[in-house]
């Protein structure tokens, strides 16, 4: 079984972003496309259940606009299993669409899902150890760092924790996990 492997961020509709995939030697990628856009990870770790692939292994691709885009990559443990996934999958249907699957290397997986994390500008987003993220969708363009720390400052939220993309496209809070205080 392969353990998470790179961080998620849940959009809170069962969709998730990706951060990026670790460098793991030998490891194998596959791009799948032509998902249901109401895919999310559980149904593709389902689709590829028989080769120990969990939700953790898994990054779905979002548009410009945050929604998904019917594209999916996902991080094998080894390259021989991601080929036996593509010659056994490729062309199958998750709720009545067939999928089509691609070999991709680490660079492409990392690239495509850090363009479709940030509405195509490339955003480094920090790992705070024991913090959850929420995503905020349709600020003013002119909302900043301070306006939204402000407005979540019940929360102990500061600027420091407001990572935004441009002009005000994508926003993630990194909140402490009341579970992991004190």
């Amino acid at each position: 079984m392969q353990r998470n492997r790179f961080r998620q961020l849940s959009t809170g509709f069962g969709q998730a972003l990706a951060m990026a995939f670790q460098d793991f030697p030998g490891a194998g990628y596959l791009r799948l496309r032509g998902l249901p856009f109401s895919a999310g990870t559980r149904e593709v770790s389902e689709f590829l259940a028989e080769f120990g692939i969990m939700e953790e292994n898994i990054a779905l691709g979002m548009n410009t606009q945050g929604r998904p885009s019917g594209e999916a990559w996902v991080q094998f443990l080894d390259v021989p299993s991601a080929e036996e996934a593509k010659r056994q999958k490729d062309r199958h249907r998750i709720g009545g669409r067939y999928i089509e699957i691609f070999a991709t290397s680490l660079e492409a997986a990392n690239a495509a899902t850090r363009n479709t994390t940030s509405g195509g500008a490339n955003m480094t987003i920090p790992d705070f150890p024991g913090s959850s993220y929420l995503r905020l969708r349709g600020l003013p363009y002119s909302a900043t760092q301070a306006d939204v720390a402000e407005f979540f400052q019940d929360y102990g939220v500061t600027t420091a924790q407001v990572i935004m993309g441009q002009e005000g496209k994508l926003l993630i809070l990194a909140v402490p996990h009341p579970a992991m205080d004190g």
